[in-house]
């Protein structure tokens, strides 16, 4: 078996959705194989339903090993996973020290992004900390038809903060024309950001986008929290229900229907399942329009057609029908 053959079967044995080990397996390709290895890399990274083959590009022009990341770094993941080397057997001594040396490497790699993660978070602070609360004129809250509800701006990017266990990690940077941008080295996953008081309120709205959960909060006072992607939605609950045991939850999910495996459905239904919540989804009364979320339906029926999906399932919750 070749190198290349022995990275392509291993990486078979990772899944590519968690964005940090997305990243780091980039790196240990890169590693292993150079610039060749990256067609390797990136049809293992469209496994992940969140995957943009833009992105994809851009991470591996700026993969380059930190903290010793090396393609040891990728065999120990993969064995972690079930992966049995097909490579000749080595003598028990060897092996030890091998697994010795991938233990310590993963340890220096987790320190190495515990830093990268840190210096992100400092920097989200002070941004955060300069930036001026936004206005409603902003361009894409104008185009969404939703009000600031506690964000930011920098110039003309709209600022939404990521928080991980109650603490800043990241930002969301929205342009005036929609395109979104996460803080480089920012952690993400399970980050939310909470629209509304939960004081006195008994049920919590969980959503994917900013815009999604401005609009369910705007519609029916609930307050909402936004997950940012779907792939997210599942580890947000887990934090959310974690935090608000006694609250009823409802996953507000996209209804990708355009979208093979229809990602937004099925993510929510899964985040529902895994905290005991409801998911619910929007419904057009004319199919033949384009859209697949709270924000497109309330732009397309009123914010009316929302809170007639939400309000009676979180009344059903708390027994109230």
């Amino acid at each position: 078996m070749t190198e290349f053959q022995r990275i392509q079967h291993a990486l078979a044995f990772i899944d590519p959705t968690d964005r940090d080990t997305w990243v780091r397996m980039s790196m240990a390709v890169k590693n292993g194989l150079g610039e060749s290895g990256f067609d390797i890399w990136n049809d293992w990274s469209q496994r992940a339903e969140s995957y943009l083959a833009s992105d994809a590009r851009s991470v591996w022009r700026s993969a380059k090993a930190f903290g010793g990341i090396t393609v040891a770094t990728l065999y120990f993941e993969a064995r972690a996973n079930g992966w049995c080397d097909e490579t000749p057997p080595i003598s028990l001594e060897a092996e030890a020290e091998a697994k010795r040396k991938a233990n310590a490497q993963h340890a220096a790699d987790e320190a190495a992004l515990a830093i990268l993660r840190l210096r992100a978070a400092i920097s989200a602070a002070d941004i955060w900390e300069k930036a001026v609360p936004a206005t409603a004129d902003h361009d894409y809250l104008k185009a969404k038809g939703i009000q600031p509800n506690g964000t930011r701006q920098r110039g003309s990017q709209l600022l939404v903060p990521v928080l991980v266990n109650n603490k800043l990690t990241s930002l969301q940077m929205i342009n005036p024309d929609g395109k979104k941008l996460f803080m480089k080295d920012g952690a993400t996953r399970a980050g939310y950001f909470l629209l509304g008081n939960t004081v006195g309120a008994e049920v919590l709205c969980i959503a994917e986008g900013f815009a999604t959960a401005a609009t369910i909060y705007e519609a029916t006072g609930l307050p909402t929290v936004t997950a940012f992607n779907a792939t997210n939605l599942q580890p947000v609950a887990q934090a959310i229900r974690r935090k608000y045991p006694d609250h009823a939850l409802v996953i507000c999910g996209d209804d990708d229907r355009g979208t093979a495996g229809n990602p937004g459905r099925t993510k929510a239904q899964l985040a529902a399942i895994a905290v005991g919540a409801i998911a619910v989804f929007p419904f057009f009364s004319d199919l033949a329009k384009s859209g697949s979320d709270f924000n497109d339906l309330a732009r397309a029926e009123g914010l009316q057609a929302v809170s007639r999906i939400i309000e009676p399932v979180s009344a059903a919750l708390l027994g109230r029908n």
